[in-house]
């Protein structure tokens, strides 16, 4: 993390050259799938995501199924020229899904579904962690089946996070 918060101090790059350096990684990495999982599970940065899926050059990441469990600050560690185009990028995922679903949005911090709400203009669900919600006595209250809702999603964390 220190050298991505440090990286650019000669200038910000393109998002599609941050992201193809990201991939490149990725491939050097022990885990031969690495660069090519059958799941994406995306949480509290979602800039790295957003690169991989959206910004390599060679679309790695098309196709793969993605669980966005968003938490922190939405815009966290995303350099100011790019903020705009992540912003708007993901209100388009949010308003016009693939066939077959093969992202699903959710937050586990309800202060964040509120602020992309605000920011953005969409409606990210609030869904708590199930530790959360029983010390806090909340409920996790699954869309509406009878008014034609069809995504419903289940996490479970750590008892100790």
């Amino acid at each position: 993390l220190r050298s991505w918060l440090h990286r650019w101090s000669s200038g910000e790059p393109s998002p599609t050259a941050e992201a193809d350096l990201l991939l490149a990684g990725l491939r050097q990495h022990p885990a031969r799938r690495a660069a090519r999982p059958d799941l994406l599970f995306c949480t509290n940065i979602a800039v790295h995501c957003w690169l991989l899926q959206r910004r390599t050059s060679e679309k790695a990441f098309d196709g793969i199924p993605t669980l966005h469990l968003l938490g922190m600050a939405f815009l966290a560690n995303v350099p100011p020229s790019w903020r705009s185009e992540l912003m708007a990028d993901f209100r388009a995922r949010w308003e016009t899904p693939s066939e077959p679903v093969s992202e699903v949005f959710s937050s586990y911090m309800e202060a964040l579904s509120l602020q992309l709400q605000w920011q953005i203009g969409i409606s990210v669900p609030f869904v708590p962690t199930v530790g959360l919600a029983r010390r806090d006595g909340a409920a996790y209250d699954p869309p509406d089946d009878v008014a034609g809702s069809d995504r419903s999603v289940i996490v479970l964390r750590s008892a100790f996070w």
